[in-house]
């Protein structure tokens, strides 16, 4: 029961050693792109990452993203009250699968992607 318990409980050393090698990882990305290792306009460095996106956030950043938000709310609620309703209608009435079925069989093996733009 005690090597259970100890199995839950997450090690703090873990945590310091991934965030050790990220951190590890983040200067050897900045050294790399300031010394023209990498290209640094494919890859440019950590740090003017950073200050880009501070730039961005007192700009219009919040704002861009409370659009977005907004945007991709609408289109879930608009998207999911049809869904379910449809579904519900499918599994209470058996005429209604009947007539909607070969539709939902047809649509099915189109790869997901694809429906994804509409």
């Amino acid at each position: 029961m005690r090597a259970a318990l100890k199995r839950t409980f997450v090690n703090w050393k873990d945590y310091a050693i991934a965030a050790g090698i990220a951190l590890l990882l983040l200067a050897l990305w900045e050294l790399s792109a300031r010394s023209a290792w990498i290209n640094p306009l494919i890859f440019p460095p950590p740090s003017r990452i950073a200050a880009s996106l501070v730039d961005l956030a007192h700009y219009d950043l919040f704002d861009n993203v409370a659009v977005s938000l907004k945007r991709f709310l609408s289109g879930v609620v608009l998207g999911s009250i049809p869904g379910i309703l449809a579904g519900l209608l499918i599994g209470w009435s058996p005429r209604v699968r009947r007539i909607i079925d070969p539709f939902i069989a047809a649509i099915h093996p189109l790869p997901k992607i694809v429906l994804f733009p509409l």
